[in-house]
C-alpha cells in the first residue's frame, strides 16, 4: 500500500514470518530494534511515482505517516530532526530525511493559504510532494474520499479539492507552494489552516 511505515509493512511482516519458520527457532532469526549506540533511523515507505502529475501537484496519501517533499526549496523554518527517517520510494530508491520544516501552499484563484507543518525532506531525483491524511485529521481538519475527488475540510470551513487523477492519485487542484522568503519563512497574509506538527 502507498506509503506506510516500515513496522507496518504486510510484505516486510510475512517475510520475517517465514524466515523465522524456516530456522526453527521461533522468530529468533530476525533481530529488530536498537542497540544502545546511536540512534537508528526509522522507516517509511512512500509509494508513490509522480508519473505524468505536475512536479508541483501535492498528492493525498491516505497512508503516509508524515508530510513529505524532494524540493527543498519549498520547505521553510527548516530544523534538523533528532531521528533522522528512512524513506523508500516507489522506484526502490532509499534517502534517509534528515531535515524538515513547513510548505505554505497557496490556491491560485481564490489566494487562501494551507500550511503542512513537520514535512520531511527527503532528496530524490523525482519530485514527489505528499500530504499525509493522517497528520491531517490529528490537526482537527477532515479528510473524505468521494467519487473521483478528496475533499480537505478546515474546523472553520476551509476546504480544499484534490481531484483522482489518470495516474490513480488524488492531488489538489490550483495549490501551488509558496517559496520561503530570503529569512526562510514562508509569508502569505491570506487567511487559510495549519495542518500537521512541529
Amino acid at each position: 500500500k502507498r506509503g506506510h511505515l516500515k513496522k507496518e509493512c504486510y510484505k516486510l511482516q510475512n517475510d520475517r514470518a517465514a524466515h523465522s519458520r524456516g530456522n526453527g527457532n521461533g522468530g529468533g532469526g530476525y533481530r529488530g530494534g536498537g542497540t544502545g549506540k546511536a540512534r537508528q533511523p526509522r522507516s517509511i515507505a512512500f509509494m508513490v511515482g509522480t508519473g505524468s502529475t505536475e512536479s508541483d501537484s501535492w498528492l493525498l496519501d491516505s497512508a503516509a505517516g508524515r508530510h513529505l517533499t524532494t524540493d527543498l526549496s519549498v520547505l521553510g523554518e527548516i530544523y534538523t530532526l533528532s531521528t533522522p527517517v528512512e524513506v523508500k520510494f516507489a522506484n526502490g530508491h532509499t534517502e534517509l530525511a534528515t531535515q524538515a520544516g513547513k510548505v505554505t501552499l497557496q490556491h491560485s484563484y481564490t489566494g487562501n493559504t494551507m500550511t503542512l507543518k513537520g514535512v520531511l525532506y527527503a532528496p530524490c531525483d523525482e519530485v514527489v510532494n505528499l500530504i499525509s491524511v493522517g497528520r491531517i485529521v490529528a490537526s482537527k481538519a477532515a479528510v473524505t474520499f468521494a467519487k473521483g475527488c478528496g475533499i480537505i475540510t478546515g474546523d472553520d470551513g476551509f476546504t480544499a479539492y484534490a481531484p483522482y487523477t489518470a495516474d490513480g492519485l488524488y492531488a489538489l487542484a490550483d495549490w501551488y507552494p509558496v517559496r520561503p522568503s530570503s529569512d526562510g519563512n514562508n509569508s502569505s497574509s491570506s487567511s487559510g489552516i495549519g495542518i500537521g506538527s512541529t
